[in-house]
């Protein structure tokens, strides 16, 4: 790989050990009283632009925005947390260069980079990762001697993670201090601090919600609870489940084995589907639905894969022949209601840049045409579910309430949630703690969230699990068995579907995982909101 010139490494490495050795000393950020802190310095960290060939890897200086419009890389390694059980704060900590043409405030943006694999020593504007959703924002002032950006959504947690800083367009270049510039102190670097100081680790998760949502507890059903309209319960909530998710197992055996291990019958079967080669329900979908002395309620969860959104939303002609063909297959083989979702988790996925086909406006008209276009056709059976993520970096960017198809074409709205079982990590926490995580920035959870938004709509956990982590063997069983009681407090939610998988990027969320996570399981499943009738699903 060709390296950019030794002039330009060594102009900017010369002024800023000119800038360091004039007195300009980063600040520091230490654990205030009562604190405990980690600081983590980059590992990797240089930058990119068209008009540099080769990589920048070894600079003195970070470069953001200008006339060609820089882009920062920054990684992380973070193997620990901050000691005890106070809230957890991350910072990343930039130390800017002071140059004399910097005058006005430049307003930075950092996004999140799912490519962790780059090195500084290679990487290129060729080959740089692709940026994801902005996760912070901060204005830089001419006089700022370091500039900090909220990332305790983004990486309150141990792992690797990427960053990237940029500039919007117009905006002037700006310098920050690299690690072989400043040294580690000076360079750029996370501050995980801890409020509270250190306490002995927990040995369970926490017993109640960090917020209550607005609402008025009701109390379990007593018994006569059914599937009515909209498959919504008139009463009590309707437990579901993708059995073996992520395997080859037979759907039908993988059903039957979650059951015979829970011990109860679950009305809901969630199934995926990709792309436009099948029809569904499938077949053996609708064996068991329709299976004798054992009904289910299908829940199918439908990516298009095959074109952009905006091209499905314009009538793009392969989906829209599928979507006909589909229609004419419901029709004559499944009449029943059954939930239905379209490229759920859409968050992941948005590139909110005008033309790029995947807009949250664009998904939005997807989703709008889709059902439309069943309807037009004749399909009367879809009980539609908006399934969004539930992940805080993405709930607060600006264009996320444009997801949303509309009232007319939305019957019920969804979300998927998982639970962490590394103590003090992102996500560690009871069931409400995943109905109630914040984003340190005013998202407060998506149940409020949805709650106060949809006030009309019956709320699913279209997904949820709890992945597995020998740090806290306990905790998958601590959180099953904090679902009957706090559940009351969320009266909105109709459905909570479980995701039971033994392989999902390397962990299990498998209720059996633990003799103690069946048995809390076990007893969840045979509470009384949890007895819903359901009524037969033939009309």
């Amino acid at each position: 790989m060709i390296k950019p010139s030794l002039g330009l490494i060594g102009v900017l490495s010369t002024l800023v050990v000119a800038v360091l050795a004039a007195g300009f000393v980063p600040a520091i950020v230490d654990a205030a009283p009562g604190e405990a802190g980690v600081t983590v310095s980059a590992s990797d960290d240089t930058y990119v632009r068209p008009s540099l060939t080769g990589s920048a890897g070894e600079s003195g200086a970070l470069v953001v925005g200008g006339s060609d419009a820089a882009v920062t890389y920054l990684k992380f390694s973070v193997t620990s947390m901050p000691e005890g059980s106070g809230p957890l704060s991350v910072a990343l900590v930039m130390t800017p260069v002071r140059l004399a043409g910097a005058s006005a405030a430049t307003s930075i943006d950092v996004h999140s980079v799912a490519d962790t694999s780059w090195s500084e020593d290679t990487l290129t504007n060729e080959d740089a990762p692709a940026l994801g959703p902005v996760v912070a924002s901060s204005t830089l002032s001419a006089s700022a001697v370091t500039v900090r950006f909220d990332l305790t959504a983004a990486a309150g947690r141990t792992g690797v993670f990427a960053f990237a800083l940029t500039a919007a367009s117009g905006e002037p270049e700006r310098l920050f201090v690299s690690t072989e510039g400043g040294g580690a102190s000076g360079g750029p670097h996370l501050s995980l601090l801890r409020g509270g100081g250190p306490t002995p680790p927990p040995t369970g998760p926490p017993t109640s919600p960090p917020t209550s949502p607005p609402v008025t507890p009701t109390p379990p059903p007593t018994g006569g609870c059914t599937v009515g309209a909209k498959l919504v319960p008139s009463c009590g909530v309707l437990l579901g489940v993708a059995p073996s998710a992520r395997t080859d197992q037979d759907r039908s055996d993988a059903l039957t084995s979650f059951e015979n291990e829970v011990g109860t019958k679950t009305p809901i079967y969630h199934a995926y589907h990709r792309g436009i080669g099948s029809m569904f329900p499938s077949a053996e979908e609708i064996g068991i639905a329709r299976e004798s002395g054992d009904p289910h309620i299908l829940f199918i969860n439908w990516k298009p894969q095959v074109a952009s959104w905006n091209s499905i939303a314009n009538g793009n002609a392969r989906v829209d022949a599928y979507l006909d063909k589909l229609a004419a297959y419901i029709k004559a083989n499944y009449t029943d209601p059954f939930y239905f979702t379209i490229h759920h988790e859409p968050e992941n996925d948005v590139i909110e840049r005008p033309g790029s086909g995947y807009t949250a406006a664009d998904y939005a008209k997807m989703y709008r045409h889709v059902v439309l276009r069943l309807r037009g056709d004749g399909v009367t059976n879809l009980v539609t579910v908006m399934d969004y993520m539930a992940f805080a970096p993405w709930n607060v960017e600006p264009w996320f309430n444009q997801l949303y198809p509309g009232d007319d074409v939305v019957d019920w709205v969804g979300w998927d949630m998982y639970g962490y079982s590394q103590p003090k990590a992102y996500g560690y926490g009871d069931f409400a703690e995943m109905l109630t995580r914040g984003s340190g920035v005013g998202w407060p959870g998506i149940y409020t969230w949805a709650a106060t938004r949809f006030p009309n709509k019956p709320l699913m956990v279209a997904e949820w699990g709890v992945w597995y982590n020998s740090a806290d063997a306990n905790h998958q069983a601590a959180v099953f068995g904090s679902v009957g009681s706090e559940l009351q407090k969320y009266p909105q939610i109709k459905a909570l579907v479980y995701f039971d998988t033994p392989s999902a990027t390397g962990r299990s969320s498998l209720i059996s995982t633990t003799p103690s996570a069946l048995a809390a399981y076990q007893s969840m499943s045979k509470l009384p909101i949890f007895q819903v009738a359901q009524s037969p699903p033939h009309p």
